[in-house]
């Protein structure tokens, strides 16, 4: 190992901001002696699935919730770490006309979004939708996924562990 090559000692904490950020970037040879925790962001959690209904030519839906963020530090000047929130109430749709004898009126509800991961981990799926009542046709779109937590170390080739520490998330 060259007398000029970079070191990095972590004593605290290296990591991403929320929503899958990268923990440490390099392209140049370095050693890290890892005595604390470096770690990706957390993933984003997934959108809730959607629901449509239709009775007699009439027909609504409901969107689902947002995903939670991911925990990890913030985006802006200041350092602060952020904790990962849970996903967002999807929406809700009722008919209000009128309805046939024996009938229920017809309702959509979107899912809730997925709550985001914790640092290194990945963001967790949104609910489905759901519809109930006598719809004379409904439809539910699929949630969508948890993002993958973001890498703790983009150019592990780089680098020389002289001290593992905490490791949480991806590397590439």
């Amino acid at each position: 190992i060259g007398a000029n090559l970079l070191h990095i000692i972590v004593n605290g904490r290296i990591g991403g901001v929320f929503n899958g950020g990268t923990g440490l970037y390099t392209r140049t040879p370095i050693r890290i002696t890892n005595n604390g925790t470096m770690f990706g962001g957390g993933g984003a959690g997934g959108t809730g699935g959607g629901a449509w209904v239709q009775y007699h030519g009439s027909s609504g839906g409901a969107s689902g919730g947002g995903g939670g963020q991911g925990q990890g530090f913030s985006a802006s000047g200041t350092v602060t770490m952020l904790g990962s929130t849970g996903g967002g109430r999807g929406s809700d749709y009722q008919y209000q006309g009128a309805i046939f004898p024996g009938d229920t009126a017809p309702s959509a509800s979107g899912g809730w979004g997925g709550s985001g991961g914790a640092i290194g981990q990945p963001g967790f799926s949104g609910g489905w939708g759901g519809v109930g009542g006598s719809a004379t046709a409904s439809e539910t779109t699929p949630p969508g996924d948890g993002q993958p937590a973001g890498y703790y170390v983009d150019g592990i080739a780089y680098i020389t562990w002289l001290a593992t520490g905490a490791r949480l998330g991806r590397v590439i």
